[in-house]
């Protein structure tokens, strides 16, 4: 901001997904404000990637609660040595790309290592969540989110606000005040 003299504006991290529309083409979707109205598309895809940990044995559970607690699908736990072992596990890109290496090495306290690779794309129950800032949508706050996980997604609470659900239902959720300006 200094240098150039841009405003920035910090968003979350997002992937792209795939949604079959209802003539049954497939088509990718990279930002979700291009995803149209749920009456033009059959079902919503989000990428999946299956996730190698290396780690120090003592370490197991913490992360594998990690695995867990972000959606992950156990697959695999395969002691290398005496004190070493591999957990195998799958998991949404999108729970991945956010903080999970960060949660991963603190966990580990340094010691643990991944590797990831694409499996394809999976249905779910996902939904675009719309935020509102003084009744207006804020397109660039914008995210894909699991429909139960909705009120979950690196919100602080700190601000009462009302966020839209996407299409047409709404919550009441906090924010940092920090994060957004709010106009009365």
């Amino acid at each position: 901001e200094r240098e150039f003299g841009w405003d920035i504006i910090v968003t979350a991290p997002s992937v792209s997904y795939e949604i079959v529309r209802n003539d049954g083409t497939v088509e990718k979707i990279a930002n979700p404000c291009n995803l149209p109205d749920p009456n033009d598309y059959q079902e919503l895809r989000e990428p999946w990637m299956k996730v190698n940990i290396l780690c120090p044995s003592e370490q197991v559970v913490g992360l594998m609660k990690l695995c867990n607690d972000r959606r992950g699908i156990h697959r695999n736990l395969q002691y290398t040595t005496s004190d070493r072992c591999e957990i195998t596990y799958e998991l949404p890109l999108a729970s991945i790309v956010t903080d999970f290496y960060d949660d991963l090495k603190s966990i580990s306290s340094g010691y643990a290592s991944m590797n990831y690779e694409m499996l394809g794309y999976e249905p779910d129950e996902l939904v675009r969540l719309d935020i509102l800032i003084n009744k207006e949508k804020s397109f660039k706050y914008y995210c894909v989110t699991l429909c139960p996980s909705f009120l979950f997604v690196g919100l602080c609470p700190l601000v009462i606000c009302t966020v839209g659900l996407y299409p047409g239902r709404f919550c009441t959720v906090r924010f940092c005040p920090g994060f957004i300006n709010f106009t009365s």
